[in-house]
């Protein structure tokens, strides 16, 4: 490893070793549409804070669990244009974001929830759509409180 640089890990969070002390965590965390695939969402999450350094950041993208959201993803996405295949989303594991955030106020050692709602425009990307988070697609960011100085 080259100090000063990025390293990234493509491994199952399970594979990955603990931090043996605070400092050895990650300063980020990414989890971008993985949640709403997980049976038990918040030991996983927990699981994930573990790798987490102190004053690091958990970012991540889930979809809320809405009328437009089983049309796009369910109905459009795996039926109509067959984007993914049948059966990828479980409509019922999505997580609202204020079910994300009531997850986040529990955890003791976490602050400054943070929540955006986007939408896909083909062609150019994720955009922001202010209040969109309450419909479809949303990236959430929270951070590990720093050691008490």
């Amino acid at each position: 490893m080259e100090p000063g640089r990025l390293t990234y890990h493509n491994i199952p969070v399970e594979a990955l070793p603990l931090p043996k002390t605070p400092s050895e965590g990650f300063d980020i965390v990414s989890l971008f549409e993985v949640i709403e695939h997980i049976q038990q969402p918040a030991p996983f999450l927990r699981s994930i804070l573990q790798h987490l350094k102190p004053g690091g950041w958990f970012i991540g993208s889930t979809i809320a669990r809405t009328g437009t959201s089983w049309f796009t993803t369910k109905f459009m996405a795996e039926e109509v244009l067959r984007m993914v295949p049948r059966g990828t989303h479980d409509w019922n594991q999505y997580i609202q974001p204020y079910e994300m955030k009531a997850w986040a106020d529990k955890q003791p050692d976490l602050e400054n929830w943070q929540v955006k709602g986007v939408v896909y425009v083909p062609g150019f990307g994720w955009k922001e759509v202010q209040g969109s988070e309450g419909y479809g697609n949303y990236f959430f960011g929270v951070r590990k409180k720093p050691l008490a100085e």
